[in-house]
């Protein structure tokens, strides 16, 4: 459902550019289609996300890219704000997906915007690839730190504080468990 979010947001964002005061060099035919494209995306994500396979999201990244590569193409200028979108793409690889898949997705970005005509500013290329490795990096420890406090938080929950024994919870689940296999070997408990 993140993936639609950001496809929706992103759609709504480019017709927004559409509708209101742009550069003249933009296309905005083609940013009409990336934004009826984005839609569809979004939609289909929504309808059918949970019947799609992993690989579809990382698809559906890389698809997000082309598209935001695209639209920076499209506006007609090197300074064009869709680049900003290319953070959403990073956010989104660092969270959700494994530490090499988002480290491609930020190389396939990188390579993406240095396809877009920047002229002298290269300077462009570079706070944009460096500001989406920072961002990756930050979620990745953030997501890091999370999966350790959700961990510390499991143990907590199956311990006493005091003795660090099992509580009758926990307990409960392996006795079950140390009772059916018990049962299986047909062997003491």
């Amino acid at each position: 459902k993140v993936l639609a979010y950001l496809y929706a947001v992103g759609a709504s964002l480019a017709l927004l550019s559409v509708l209101l005061p742009h550069p003249e060099e933009m296309d905005e035919r083609g940013v009409l289609l990336l934004v009826l494209i984005a839609c569809v995306v979004a939609a289909t994500l929504v309808v059918r996300g949970r019947e799609l396979p992993p690989v579809a999201f990382q698809l559906g990244l890389a698809l997000g890219t082309v598209m935001i590569t695209l639209a920076i193409h499209l506006t007609g200028t090197s300074s064009s704000p869709y680049g900003f979108f290319y953070i959403w793409v990073s956010l989104y690889a660092f969270y959700f997906l494994a530490w090499r898949a988002a480290i491609l997705h930020l190389a396939a970005i990188a390579v993406a915007y240095a396809l877009v005509p920047l002229a002298e500013h290269v300077l462009w290329w570079l706070i944009t690839v460096g500001t989406l490795a920072a961002t990756g990096g930050v979620m990745w420890v953030t997501k890091a730190r999370i999966a350790a406090l959700v961990h510390r938080l499991e143990q907590q929950a199956e311990r006493d504080a005091l003795t660090g024994l099992l509580n009758r919870r926990a307990f409960r689940e392996v006795f079950e468990l140390e009772l059916a296999r018990a049962q299986r070997a047909a062997s003491a408990l």
